[in-house]
Parts: C-alpha cells; sequence; structure tokens
C-alpha cells in the first residue's frame, strides 16, 4: 500500500494497490504443462485493462497484475478471462472476479484435459469402438470449453459402454461440487434437484454429439453428490449417488419438446445407491 497524502495520520486520500492472478497450467496428473498459450483479458473496475497471449515455461505458471489507485471510499474491482489452449489438448475457459479487495493474491489451477482423460482404458482399447470415440471427443470438446454445468463436473475416466438389463448404455459420471442440507432436504429433494442441475443440460449435448441407437440403447448418467447437517460442525458429509438410465428414443422426445421432464423421468430407471425410486418434480 502507497500512501500519497494525508490529511492527519490515520486519513489516507488515495491508495495505491493491486490484484495479482495466478495461474498454474496443469494436465490431470498435476504436472505443469509447458507450451500452452494463454490468451488473457484483464479487467479494471469493469472496463478492460490489459490483453494478450503468454505462452507457459517448464513450470506451467501464468501471473498478471492489475494496479489501481483510488481515491476515498475505495473501491478496487478486478477480473480475468483466459482462454488456454494446447495441440493434443482441449481448450478450457477460465473467468475469475475480485471485487472490493485492496491487496489480493489469486490462486487457480487450470487443468488441461487430453481426450483420452475421460473415457476408461477399456473403452479405448476397444477396436470396434473407434467410430464412438470420434463421437464422444467431440462431445467433451463442447462440455469442458463451455461448461454447462455450474456445480458439476464430468469424472476422469468415467465414459464407457456397460450393460443393463440386457441393454447397452453409454455410461457418464458426474460429480456434484453442492454439499446439501440433509435438514432441509431428503434425499428424493437432492436427486430432483441433481436432475435438474445436470441430467437435463447433458441431454441436449449427447442428443447431439453422440446419439447413435445402432450402437447403444440409452444413457446411463451418473450424479454423485453429498448431504450433511449443516448446523452441526463434527458431521461429516455423506455421498449419495443416483443413475438415470435413459433411452435415447426418450432423450430425443425430450429435447424436441415432445415430453416432459416428468415423462423422462417415468420413462427411465433411477436408481439411489443401487436401488429403485421414482422422483416427481412436482
Amino acid at each position: 500500500m502507497t500512501l500519497i497524502s494525508c490529511r492527519s495520520t490515520i486519513e489516507i486520500d488515495q491508495l495505491e494497490v493491486y490484484h495479482e492472478y495466478r495461474l498454474l497450467i496443469e494436465d490431470i496428473d498435476g504436472h505443469p504443462v509447458e507450451g500452452a498459450t494463454v490468451a488473457y483479458i484483464l479487467k479494471k473496475d469493469g472496463k478492460e485493462y490489459d490483453r494478450g497471449k503468454f505462452i507457459t515455461k517448464s513450470n506451467g505458471v501464468f501471473i498478471k497484475k492489475v494496479y489501481h489507485t483510488s481515491t476515498y471510499p475505495f473501491r478496487f474491482s478486478s477480473g480475468i478471462i483466459c482462454k488456454t489452449s494446447k495441440e493434443g489438448y482441449f481448450t478450457t475457459i477460465a473467468s475469475i472476479d475480485v471485487k472490493d479487495d485492496w491487496y489480493k493474491v489469486v490462486s487457480h489451477s487450470n487443468v488441461l484435459n487430453e481426450p483420452t482423460d475421460n473415457t476408461s482404458k477399456m473403452f479405448l482399447s476397444l477396436k470396434e469402438h473407434n467410430i464412438l470415440k470420434d463421437k464422444i471427443f467431440n462431445f467433451l470438446d463442447m462440455i469442458i470449453v463451455q461448461s454447462p454445468f455450474s456445480n458439476a463436473e464430468l469424472k476422469v475416466n468415467s465414459m464407457d459402454l456397460i450393460n443393463f438389463k440386457e441393454n447397452k448404455y453409454l455410461r457418464c459420471n458426474f460429480l456434484s461440487n453442492t454439499t446439501y442440507d440433509s435438514l432441509k432436504m431428503n434425499k428424493y429433494d437432492i436427486g430432483k434437484i441433481l436432475f435438474d442441475e445436470v441430467v437435463r443440460k447433458v441431454l441436449e449435448p449427447l442428443n447431439k454429439y453422440i446419439s447413435d441407437p445402432k450402437l447403444f440403447y440409452g444413457y446411463d448418467l451418473i450424479v454423485s453428490g453429498f448431504t450433511k447437517n449443516i448446523t452441526d460442525n463434527y458431521s461429516t458429509a455423506k455421498s449419495i449417488e443416483y443413475r438415470f438410465l435413459i433411452p435415447q428414443e426418450i432423450a430425443k422426445w425430450y429435447e424436441n419438446k415432445d415430453i416432459s421432464g416428468q415423462r423422462v423421468l417415468d420413462s427411465s430407471v433411477i436408481l439411489m445407491n443401487d436401488k429403485k425410486i421414482e422422483l416427481k418434480i412436482q
């Protein structure tokens, strides 16, 4: 903090501060990625402050600062948008904002995924899956770049073809980042929320990029979340898993606005911690 002028020993007319953004570009195993291109836009007080490109070195670190000068009452806000790319990896976009902080150092890990990171090793090894692999990679590119889920992410090595009751399903496994209050919501309430926040949003890209009735019958969408007593500081979060086994035909009808979300649920097999349940949206 730099003192520019003072009316007394405690009154400050003007301050100079900075916000520092530190991004670590790494792969899924936590290793720094060298040679990644970071195209960035820095914002200060809602307006563009700086833009450019940076090539990561062996440590994978990218650092930028936003400098502020403000008079009383002091307000310092900034932000950064980074588009990170490298050949052989999916492009990622990160957006970070800082509001009303004087000195602030923001550290953020930006993970670059390779196309093979989100599919099972067994699936990748089978030649008969080559057609489906290309479809999945296009789907993953959309999921990772556009990030349609605000509170969930696709698990590593989670996409695969599985058999369920003599039908073949394409499995996608998601992890919710939200811990739900067990005193306010029961497990059925949480299942309805995860259906709305994850399953609904993934049906459109699945239909657009992957759908192929000749290759599999439906989608096995697994969403894991956590529940705990929020008021109890000593309680631990418990994992809860929901599986939505949805026929491709039903998913297409929903995306074409021919049926409701409740019809999707009624036409699917829903498992909660491996036990069959029914969910009613209303």
